[in-house]
């Protein structure tokens, strides 16, 4: 049993999103003088990867309660042409990581990685989005469907319904709202980048940088952060951002 052929016959959500790859600025520096996303070693896959979510921004840098003067910890945002990356490794509904913690366990208990991959089939993650969520609205936004229709098909199904609508408090953040996307090889950006979001002075620091890729059709967007920043609320306070720039309304 798996959550694939759970949704195999779900009509997949409209249209479809681009994957989001959020990184430090330090990170970012490296990528642009690199010209591509190169895979790294995870340690749970065993494999490289280079590690993606579908839609929304859920990567969180660092913790939620640290305060950071250092403005290479601020996150960066890529946004990618889904259609244009042509080779997935895995598709998962949820957060791997979290999974291999144990921070789903109250719900997925016994379900394993391999059970909620969905790569085999085509359009994974819009399926996902239209059987859980509905709508890319209603997905961006984590607001998962309480009913599910038709009923769940098999308890994988079913756990990972539950997941997403247990109520009370949680050991874990958005990222079991969140499709995960592994690619085995690294990911060019020249042809593939749609749209970047940056702070406000590494965009003035970087200005050849942002003109080129600018000049290669990229959107390329800036915002501006506190002198003292928590990364990871950083991310949660672009999310309306991103929404206008997936053009989710």
């Amino acid at each position: 049993m798996t959550l694939a052929e759970d949704i195999v016959n779900v009509a997949p959500a409209q249209p479809q999103l681009k994957l989001i790859h959020t990184t430090l600025v330090a990170a970012f520096r490296a990528i642009c003088d690199e010209e591509r996303l190169e895979p790294y070693r995870c340690p749970i896959m065993g494999t490289d990867l280079v590690y993606l979510f579908y839609g929304r921004p859920a990567y969180r840098p660092g913790g939620f309660a640290r305060t950071e003067i250092h403005r290479d910890l601020r996150p960066v945002f890529f946004l990618f042409d889904a259609e244009l990356i042509d080779q997935y490794h895995s598709v998962y509904p949820c957060d791997t990581g979290a999974h291999h913690r144990g921070l789903f366990d109250a719900q997925l208990s016994g379900i394993t990685l391999c059970q909620l991959n969905c790569q085999t089939i085509e359009f994974a993650a819009q399926r996902v989005v239209a059987r859980f969520f509905r709508s890319n609205f209603n997905y961006f936004f984590g607001r998962a469907t309480t009913l599910l229709i038709p009923p769940a098909t098999n308890p994988v199904a079913d756990a990972f319904h539950k997941l997403l609508t247990a109520p009370g408090t949680r050991d874990h953040d958005d990222r079991c709202l969140t499709v995960e996307v592994q690619r085995p090889t690294s990911l060019p950006l020249p042809g593939r980048l749609r749209a970047l979001l940056l702070p406000d002075d590494v965009a003035a620091e970087m200005a050849a940088r942002v003109q080129l890729f600018e000049s290669n059709g990229v959107d390329v967007q800036i915002y501006h952060p506190q002198a003292m920043s928590n990364p990871s609320r950083i991310v949660e306070q672009q999310f309306e951002r991103i929404a206008k720039m997936q053009d989710i309304q």
